[in-house]
């Protein structure tokens, strides 16, 4: 298992300039990235950056409140609700009152594909089943000797991850993907 805390990562500027992002996560590393999990900050409304050939889940971890408009449609951003959409959408940012984050799925589409849910879990825990990584949105959670950090994540190198929960608030990231691009 790899822990990576989001506090210990530089922030990035969106593509678009409107925004910056903490990567945690990107597998395989480099260009040819089937998945990848980051943590964006939003500072005022606009628009999103586009990424073609890309699956996107959007959940906001801290704020709320606002409004994502995808292709002209409104989706209200309540906190730890996952809002999925295709990379190429018109997406902005409306309403927004106070800074947020959000976590980020993309998802490379026709290879890989994703879901994040959040749940509350109190006590021992295993997960398994394309579970590829955690995020600890608050609480305590502890896999192993180790303790995640608040906004931290923990990606599985292994088939399970099993820890104690204490009153902790988790967005739980499946990715299940076919063989890597490029393999015969």
């Amino acid at each position: 298992m790899i822990i990576i805390d989001s506090a210990d990562t530089t922030p990035q500027p969106w593509r678009n300039g409107r925004g910056t992002t903490r990567e945690l996560w990107a597998e395989p590393a480099g260009a040819d990235v089937q998945w990848r999990l980051s943590l964006a900050d939003l500072t005022e409304d606009g628009p999103f950056s586009r990424f073609d050939g890309v699956e996107r889940v959007f959940t906001p971890v801290d704020g709320g409140g606002f409004e994502l408009t995808v292709d002209g449609r409104p989706h209200p951003a309540d906190r730890h609700r996952p809002i999925r959409f295709p990379g190429e959408a018109a997406v902005t940012v409306r309403g927004l009152a106070e800074p947020a984050r959000a976590l980020n799925l993309m998802t490379a589409r026709g290879h890989c594909g994703g879901t994040v849910h959040v749940r509350r879990y109190d006590g021992d825990i295993t997960w398994r089943g394309g579970v590829r990584s955690l995020f600890l949105v608050e609480g305590r959670l502890t896999i192993g000797e180790a303790e995640l950090p608040r906004l931290g994540v923990v990606v599985a190198t292994d088939a399970a991850l099993t820890g104690v929960a204490e009153d902790a608030l988790i967005a739980e990231v499946r990715i299940f993907c076919d063989a890597p691009r490029g393999a015969a």
